[in-house]
């Protein structure tokens, strides 16, 4: 049977045949949906073989069409000469994929509905016309290069091609083949695109995901690792890790993450790996030795993920590893210093305790062996006074009295040194202590020792805190016996007590209209025996604010005073402050 040119004169039975084509082309599309590649290849080698030889197609007539033809059923007469352009229509529209064919000019001959739509142009007014006259003059230019191609060198290629379309640019992968007529003259191109647009987006962005790992990888601070999960062969290592262990990158990759690691952690490293080859893990986070290329000892710590391919095959790991050994050697220097702090610590409260005792046999011997010779001297002072008034003269009592005189004021400075030293020792058993009411009581019985001054106490209600309850009395206790005593020369006393916030915490004060005092002088109120005024003046033996500020102290607290002379001073005091 001669080669049939343009597919004019077809028989019944050869338009079958072309139906049958059409028929594999739609199911073999269907069935590489998932493979676009495939679906591509074998619509172009059916079109190649509909248009230059249509003789192989048929020959594959049934016997029972031949037969019927020779019948007479139906002669070639009666078939149109469009017969061939529409079965080509009807094979190429059943494709997803743009396809095409175009003379030697360029003009197009063929244009399947899936380049119609995205032409947007109907398919009738296209035929004839060259992409110069439809597509943008650069994409049209790319085209006709790639044609020419193929014309000229009379074989297949595959090749990326770009469109301008409505949504943006988009890029085909485009298989270009020379068609022949059934004189086997070159008589136009064929082509058939796959759009791989989304594809090529998919491809940025792994392959920038994949600079980005190797930009992390390479050039991170920290030191990192792959190696083969089964064997632990390390098949890529960053440079900090080389710089970090001494090694090139070209030693590293002949060894494996045993050779690098200290044997003190070997076991734990290899059991791991277990746990990962047998899925019962995923990530293993660890504090270990590494041996350096020069046998120095490395402390890191060393992050392990394991990571598998794609296909979820070749498992490996990923190590990440910082370099913590300055870290470890201060540690190790804090526990050392620790330890020698602790040796010391154990020594000097050894040696408190020592001090304590003799502190506390001190304080008997004062308590008895000091007080015993104080009382006789006061004692006889008295009795002279009492028995020989008649044969002393006035300067004979005036010395007794002076000698009494200073003897109690001994006596009562011991009392205080005393009460000062017992405040450090004492044991401190913390509760709440309301404090508004202590002061109420002290000012109650400073009033009744002296019923005749006029005095107005203002006592602020309802002022608790945690304290411990005869300690913070007795410092109350000086506080306002301080404020009673230098209210004294006044003809009006008034002393108050009570809370505000100062710098945003709340401070306890007591304030007084008594003598006051130089603030110059501020820093020698609370050192034992700094008075800052005379004995004459007013009593006192310069203890009492100390053993206040000792006592304030205890409780975490701070004390501070302000004051003016002649105006008044005032006390400030806060509690649990830390």
């Amino acid at each position: 049977m001669e080669k049939i040119q343009n597919f004019e004169n077809l028989s019944f039975g050869e338009i079958t045949a072309f139906r049958n084509i059409a028929s594999d082309i739609i199911k073999k599309v269907l069935e590489s949906a998932g493979n676009p590649d495939e679906a591509q290849n074998y619509i172009v080698s059916r079109l190649r073989e509909v248009y230059s030889e249509p003789e192989k197609v048929t020959n594959n007539i049934p016997l029972t069409l031949k037969a019927s033809e020779s019948k007479g059923q139906r002669t070639k007469a009666e078939v149109t000469a469009d017969v061939s352009r529409k079965l080509l229509i009807e094979i190429t529209d059943n494709s997803i994929s743009p396809i095409y064919a175009t003379d030697l000019d360029g003009r197009f001959l063929l244009i399947n509905k899936r380049l119609e739509s995205i032409l947007g142009v109907p398919r009738e007014s296209l035929i004839g016309k060259t992409r110069a006259e439809v597509l943008p003059p650069e994409i049209a230019s790319q085209h006709w290069v790639n044609d020419l191609k193929v014309i000229n060198e009379l074989k297949q290629i595959s090749i990326e091609e770009e469109n301008i379309e409505p949504d943006g640019k988009h890029i085909y992968i485009s298989v270009k083949f020379p068609l022949f007529n059934h004189q086997g003259n070159l008589h136009g191109v064929g082509g058939i695109s796959t759009d791989i647009t989304e594809r090529k987006k998919m491809e940025t962005t792994l392959r920038e995901s994949e600079e980005l790992f190797r930009k992390v990888f390479e050039e991170g601070p920290l030191g990192m690792a792959m190696a083969n999960l089964e064997d632990g062969r390390l098949t890529s290592v960053n440079q900090a890790l080389c710089n970090m262990l001494g090694y090139t990158r070209e030693e590293l990759l002949k060894l494996t993450f045993v050779d690098v690691t200290h044997p003190g952690h070997q076991s734990e490293d290899i059991e791991a790996v277990k746990k990962m080859l047998e899925g019962k893990i995923q990530c293993h986070n660890t504090e270990k030795r590494y041996l350096k290329k020069n046998g120095e000892v490395i402390w890191a710590t060393r992050a392990l993920t394991k990571i598998s391919d794609i296909a979820g095959q070749d498992p490996y790991t990923l190590s990440m590893i910082m370099d913590i050994t300055e870290k470890k050697l201060a540690e190790e220097e804090i526990k050392k210093n620790s330890l020698q702090l602790e040796n010391i610590v154990s020594e000097r409260t050894s040696e408190l305790k020592i001090i304590n005792k003799e502190l506390e046999a001190f304080s008997y011997s004062v308590s008895h062996d000091l007080r015993a010779p104080l009382r006789s001297i006061d004692g006889f002072s008295q009795s002279l006074l009492e028995d020989y008034s008649d044969k002393l003269d006035d300067t004979g009592k005036n010395y007794l009295n002076r000698v009494r005189s200073a003897a109690q004021r001994m006596a009562l400075l011991i009392d205080d040194m005393l009460n000062l030293a017992r405040v450090t020792r004492t044991t401190m058993n913390l509760g709440s202590v309301d404090l508004s009411a202590i002061a109420s009581a002290i000012c109650a019985g400073l009033k009744d020792n002296d019923k005749k001054r006029s005095a107005e106490f203002t006592i602020e209600p309802g002022l608790n805190d945690k304290a411990d309850l005869s300690l913070i009395r007795a410092a109350l206790q000086n506080l306002f016996d301080n404020a009673w005593k230098f209210t004294s020369k006044n003809p009006f006393t008034k002393i108050e007590f009570g809370q505000t916030e100062i710098d945003n915490r709340m401070v306890y004060f007591i304030r007084d209209n008594g003598a006051g005092f130089n603030m110059e002088y501020a820093e020698k109120l609370f050192i034992p025996f700094q008075r800052l005024h005379q004995q004459k003046e007013f009593t006192g033996t310069g203890v009492g604010l100390a053993t206040v500020q000792r006592i304030i102290h205890r409780h975490n607290g701070s004390i501070w005073a302000e004051g003016q002379v002649n105006i008044g001073a005032t006390f400030y005091f806060t509690l649990n402050t830390k």
